[in-house]
């Protein structure tokens, strides 16, 4: 070998161009972010995905919410600006969840580290989308090209493939978008292999650590390359040295190999890097949309298709025989089998999802992940699990010595003596960006953005390679507001600072006292986006008067806009925010629903039931894990205020009152209605928040 692996792949992505990419692998890069970004919004309210975020956040919050260049980078859906390995973390987390990601001779997915760490490089250096797909290729083609026909040794000595493989292209792009030169870039592969590791024992036990493996390891491939922009070296040898990454998680740092696909147990170094920039591994990923391992796809998809092209009937089939590459039926390893389950069931539950998907047709890719043998698997309607479990235990797995990966084939030997066949190939998944994008259209009603925001999504992926920045694809991918209120002009004055923030919205005029006013305005907001995850009810009006001197009229005004109000827009949008696992209710109260001042007698009366429909909300919507909280501002500076403000008698003695003698902030009630909003206050509800400058502490 004239050069070590690592300087030459260091020289490969240093030099790599966007022109220098075929159009076919251009259009391949749009399709992997597109299937990334779509299944991480799909899987960004599972339990796993939260812990993932709250860990993040609990750590690595920077500041406000933005989109954009500079320091850290954005949680996809959630929004919140946090560091860049964070950011990274939480977001692979979320793509990884609910195996749905990409795959590389099955073993490996690239997607989960390299797709996460590109993005948020890309905003935080403000590059575009040109440089992006770039970055990402050179991703792909070092982890698949290391990767290929080492695979299945690696998890022989203990070790899950995926990451151990994957921080090398997760640093490999970063580098590229840190713009390292060539030795720069040798060194944070260098540096990525010194840094590899995920052990298989979880997933030969049934622990499921492996949700955050690819995660961990892509947050250290972005330490890599960030540490060798600092001027940080790695060992040139470090690939093949006799010490090295090779010898580490294969055994042999020759070639040596103890298992493969196919063919003889020997892999050639130099093949690694032969044909770089003239052959394309990346074209060879496919795609997963069914919520279950890599090798159970094609399964799903064969059986699909021929039960729909035979008219295949369950209790008509006497035996189904599957044939899969053996290593495909042995997860993780020969070597570290996993157990099988009482009924049989071994790692991914390879049985079940054929019998499921020929007794209804197909498999829903809105389901919970079906890996371990104890996963119960799809709901369904009551006679569908019985016909699943009596076809279960009609079919025989046969583990193929030679078979290629993803190539099943399929035989049903019918009860009328008939036998049906087919098979694929290895080749049938790997899609192009129409075709991916067609087939996750599937996800479209479980994702938390409105079908019209996921179009728009996708054609700003569609056109990445003449996009100035990645901005707008990261908040076509976060939280969309709907601004309320009955003044228009208002209203677009803070839909400016809205989109001076970097974030997307729309304004609504509605009188929250009117009934058929709100209910108009929850079939617009539904139909523009699809659903409602938080709701802030901050309508208000005050009047000041001493209680005996008001009007019908006034006593109306304050009561039917600061409590009717709040109730008519949470009975009209609570149904919409039902089912989503996720959900947050913010209603502003006041430091006059504890205490009242003189004039302030209805206006206290009004915060003091807000208070109490908060409760009510609490209790009534836990199980729909729908939280309600009260914030109770003390005097802050806002035009409610305005005139109080105006007055230097009656300001002085306002700020003589609250002990820290000063208005408060807007910013600072919404950075509490922030923290309200976010996953680190999942066990707050029915409470009431002061926030007074201790008014209420005297």
């Amino acid at each position: 070998m004239s050069k070590p692996l690592a300087v030459q792949l260091g020289e490969f992505v240093a030099a790599l161009r966007f022109d220098d990419l075929p159009s076919a692998v251009v259009d391949k890069a749009k399709a992997l972010v597109n299937h990334g970004v779509t299944v991480a919004m799909a899987g960004a309210g599972t339990a796993r995905t939260v812990a993932a975020r709250r860990a993040v956040l609990a750590q690595e919050t920077l500041g406000p919410r933005r989109i954009g260049a500079g320091q850290g980078a954005t949680l996809w859906v959630d929004g919140t600006r946090v560091t860049r390995p964070g950011a990274v973390f939480a977001n692979a987390v979320a793509i990884a969840v609910n195996n749905q990601c990409d795959s590389y001779h099955m073993l490996t997915h690239p997607g989960v580290l390299i797709i996460p760490a590109g993005l948020a490089t890309a905003e935080g250096e403000g590059w575009n989308g040109r440089e992006l797909l770039t970055a990402l290729v050179a991703g792909y083609e070092v982890q698949c090209r290391c990767a290929r026909d080492f695979i299945p040794s690696t998890p022989a000595h203990g070790f899950r493939a995926s990451p151990v493989y994957g921080i090398l292209g997760c640093a490999a792009t970063t580098a590229k978008l840190l713009g390292l030169d060539a030795s720069q870039t040798a060194s944070a592969i260098a540096l990525a292999a010194s840094f590899a590791g995920s052990l298989i024992e979880g997933q030969r036990t049934g622990a499921r650590d492996a949700d955050f493996a690819e995660a961990q390891a892509a947050r250290n491939g972005v330490w890599a390359a960030t540490l060798a922009a600092q001027g940080f070296q790695g060992a040139a040898t470090a690939l093949e040295g006799e010490g090295g990454f090779y010898y580490a998680f294969t055994g042999s740092h020759t070639g040596e190999l103890t298992y493969t696909f196919t063919g003889p147990p020997k892999a050639s170094l130099e093949e690694i890097v032969a044909e770089l920039g003239r052959r394309w591994e990346v074209l060879d990923v496919k795609f997963k949309i069914y919520p279950t391992p890599g090798f159970n796809q094609p399964v799903v998809w064969l059986a699909s298709q021929m039960t729909a092209q035979h008219r295949l009937v369950a209790d008509e089939i006497e035996h189904v025989r599957l044939e899969m590459n053996y290593l495909e039926t042995l997860y993780p390893s020969p070597r570290f089998p996993r157990p099988a389950a009482a009924d049989g069931s071994g790692f991914g539950r390879t049985t079940y999802m054929l019998a499921y998907t020929v007794v209804t047709g197909d498999y829903p890719v809105l389901e919970r992940n079906v890996e371990d043998p104890r996963d119960a698997g799809a709901a369904t309607d009551a006679n569908v699990p019985a016909r699943v479990a009596a076809l279960q235990q009609r079919v025989e797995v046969i583990g193929a010595v030679g078979r290629p990966c993803f190539a099943p084939r399929l035989t049903f030997v019918l009860r009328d003596g008939r036998h049906i066949t087919g098979e694929y190939h290895g080749r049938e998944l790997m899609w192009d960006f129409a075709r991916d994008a067609h087939e996750l259209r599937r996800f479209v009603p479980g994702l938390p953005i409105a079908p019209a925001q996921y179009d728009r999504l996708v054609a700003t992926i569609a056109k990445l390679d003449t996009a100035d920045s990645v901005d707008e694809l990261l908040a076509g991918a976060g939280a969309q507001l709907a601004l309320v209120g009955r003044n228009q002009e208002k209203l677009d004055e803070t839909l400016k600072l809205v989109g001076e923030a970097g974030a997307l919205a729309e304004t609504y005029r509605c009188d929250v006292r009117e009934e058929s006013q709100v209910t108009q305005l929850a079939g617009r907001v539904i139909e523009r986006f699809g659903a409602v995850h938080i709701l802030v009810n901050s309508a208000g009006v005050s009047i000041r008067k001493k209680l005996h001197e008001f009007t019908l009229d006034e006593w109306r005004l304050v009561m039917e806009t600061n409590v009717t109000g709040v109730w008519l827009v949470s009975r009209a949008l609570i149904p919409h925010m039902k089912g989503r696992g996720y959900g947050r209710i913010l209603n502003l109260t006041s430091v006059m629903a504890h205490v009242s001042t003189d004039g302030r007698g209805v206006y206290s009366a009004s915060k003091h039931a807000v208070l109490g429909l908060t409760r009510a909300l609490a209790l009534e919507l836990v199980d729909d894990h729908i939280t309600a909280v009260a914030i109770s501002p003390g005097f802050v500076a806002t035009d409610l205020t305005a005139a109080l403000r105006a007055d230097p008698a009656k300001n002085a003695d306002l700020m003589a009152q609250t002990p820290m003698r000063r208005w408060g902030q807007a910013e600072e009630i919404g950075a509490l209605a922030l923290y309200i909003c976010s996953d680190a206050a999942a066990f707050m509800t029915g409470n009431d928040v002061l926030i007074d400058g201790g008014w209420c502490a005297q």
